[in-house]
């Protein structure tokens, strides 16, 4: 269970740090799972940006909160900056548990976020070795394998194919594409991501970010893939699968 964003472009890293931090504490957007009391994501926060077309990028197993380093990163010259902040489903706090992972592969970089828990087992390249013992990074592996053995086209075929998980919530970046998924099977108002665009900036996080024009933020649908070139910013949205609809799902 996490928070995650990506935001390219010419955007505010005061709103989109602030924001990002009041998404871990449980401090924003109220969904299903704070309506009792705020939810925190304490078990590890990252953060990756490019930086002169190489990706650089840090993680800690601590909160982001207790993080000095956190707030020495508002400053950084980039167009481009993927965060993410954990809450742990069932795996231990640790370094190689927390996100964004990153992966080199031929020369391209790869960076990746997950929110959810997925229950059945993923195949991927047996060239691959988990450093750590979540599903996020079997996920991580599988949507390489996907990208890298059939191309971009893959994606939703691979997405669709998943049927066991409470959400397989995604971002996957490089230097000049992202991917953005948004797929759930309960709880809406957790995982349902929104986009932000006017022209300058694109953003899609978990959450809303305070600041940004609220009224121009763009609920995703479920089972939508959206394809980001990052160096225009245009983008594509791409339905893959039934929108899921349920009891708790508030429409």
């Amino acid at each position: 269970m996490c928070r995650m964003v990506i935001a390219a472009g010419e955007f505010s890293k005061k709103l989109l740090f602030d924001g990002f931090l009041m998404m871990a504490k449980g401090e924003n957007e109220v969904h299903e799972r704070n309506e009792q009391g705020i939810l925190d994501h304490p078990d590890g926060w990252g953060i990756a940006y490019l930086d002169n077309g190489r990706i650089k990028k840090y993680k800690k197993e601590i909160p982001v909160w207790e993080d000095e380093t956190f707030d020495r990163y508002r400053s950084i010259n980039t167009d481009l900056i993927v965060l993410h902040a954990r809450r742990s489903a069932s795996t231990k706090r640790s370094y190689d548990n927390t996100q964004p992972f990153y992966r080199k592969m031929a020369g391209a970089e790869y960076v990746f976020c997950h929110n959810g828990s997925i229950k059945q087992k993923l195949d991927y390249d047996v060239s691959f070795c988990p450093l750590g013992e979540t599903d996020s990074e079997m996920y991580f592996y599988y949507m390489l394998t996907a990208l890298t053995d059939m191309g971009s086209e893959s994606l939703s075929s691979s997405l669709a194919a998943i049927g066991e998980y409470t959400a397989a919530n995604v971002i996957l970046m490089s230097s000049d594409a992202a991917y953005v998924a948004v797929q759930y099977s309960q709880m809406p108002k957790y995982y349902t991501m929104k986009l932000y665009h006017d022209g300058r900036c694109l953003v899609i996080s978990s959450e809303v970010i305070p600041g940004f024009n609220n009224v121009d933020w763009q609920p995703l649908g479920n089972m939508v893939l959206v394809k980001i070139d990052l160096g225009t910013l245009e983008y594509e949205l791409e339905q893959y699968g039934d929108d899921w609809r349920g009891e708790n799902s508030g429409t």
